[in-house]
């Protein structure tokens, strides 16, 4: 189950990286900004919660990090991303998400066990 689940989990991953290539209209952080705090929040809050939940499912010790670093002080950590985003309107938000939660706690490549 953890092997088909790390496969599934890179699959999407590399598919969701690809697809902002093909798509005509991509979804920035210039954008994203521009939500309410609740939908922005929202957002970050359940896409590191699902990060964390396939950190889980492979590392505990990740998944303890990035809980511990984001779920202590949603708020601070919001700002925090908010201003990475700030710096590259360009990009994806999830981009953003990904490379900080990246940088607070490490890769998210896991090798099998």
């Amino acid at each position: 189950m953890t092997k088909w689940f790390l496969r599934a989990s890179i699959i999407v991953l590399l598919m969701s990286n690809c697809i902002p290539l093909y798509a005509k209209n991509m979804f920035k952080n210039s954008e994203f900004l521009k939500w309410s705090e609740d939908n922005k929040s929202f957002y970050i809050r359940t896409s590191i919660g699902m990060a964390s939940l396939i950190a889980a499912k492979n590392d505990k010790a990740h998944a303890d990090c990035l809980a511990k670093w984001y779920f202590s002080d949603q708020s601070k950590k919001n700002d925090f991303i908010y201003g990475i985003m700030k710096q590259y309107p360009d990009h994806h938000p999830r981009g953003i998400i990904m490379a900080v939660l990246q940088k607070q706690c490490g890769s998210f490549q896991y090798i099998e066990k």
